[in-house]
């Protein structure tokens, strides 16, 4: 499965998030790639079970979640989500990327600030699934710093916004998703044949 995030701003606790659900769900490798190495550069190749390439070209098999921070090359992906911050440049970018490309999804990143998502919305009017949270750095730092994705204790708008995206997009039963979460927690960092390649999440959970 091919999934781009893309977008001028700050995401890469989305982009983890979702690499790490998605993997423990689909029982699969998963990988992240970027084209920009400022917050990935430190992870020494690997978050939490999530391979980590600092080449937008990377082409492995599974599951892989692409980081843009600027437009992606051409190419088919399965998913294709924009994602904005309230900053001015991250708004424009945004704009105009949605009228060259055709997503599935918005996400708002928030900041305490006159510029809401309505008003993203207004500029951004084209792309039917929206999704919005509060920014949060301590969490992207954290992460960074420690080399691990944290399941626990998350901010309730961010794990609205990831629910949201894998019941929408990739047709997660919403009943499964606080198991999910917890499997995922308990599991998503330990390099161990019996979690990949050995089905999916669902088969093991019926």
């Amino acid at each position: 499965m091919r999934i781009g995030i893309v977008g001028s701003c700050d995401k890469h606790d989305l982009v983890l998030m979702l690499a790490v659900l998605l993997r423990a769900y689909r029982g699969i490798p998963a990988a992240v790639a970027a084209d920009d190495g400022r917050a990935y550069g430190y992870l020494d190749g690997e978050a939490s079970g999530v391979s980590i390439h600092l080449s937008p070209e990377y082409e492995p098999e599974g599951l892989v979640v692409w980081d843009y921070s600027s437009y992606p090359p051409s190419g088919t992906f399965d998913k294709l989500i924009l994602v904005t911050s309230c900053e001015r440049a991250s708004v424009e970018f945004a704009e105009q990327a949605a009228k060259e490309l055709e997503f599935d999804a918005l996400v708002v990143v928030e900041a305490p600030c006159s510029i809401t998502p309505k008003y993203i919305y207004r500029r951004v009017p084209t792309i039917a699934q929206r999704y919005e949270y509060e920014d949060n750095p301590g969490r992207r730092i954290d992460w960074i710093y420690n080399g691990q994705v944290s399941l626990k204790r998350q901010q309730p708008d961010f794990v609205e916004t990831v629910n949201g995206l894998l019941i929408d997009l990739f047709h997660v039963p919403k009943k499964d998703l606080k198991k999910l979460w917890q499997y995922a927690a308990k599991r998503g960092w330990e390099h161990d044949s019996s979690v990949l390649g050995t089905g999916t999440w669902a088969s093991r959970h019926v």
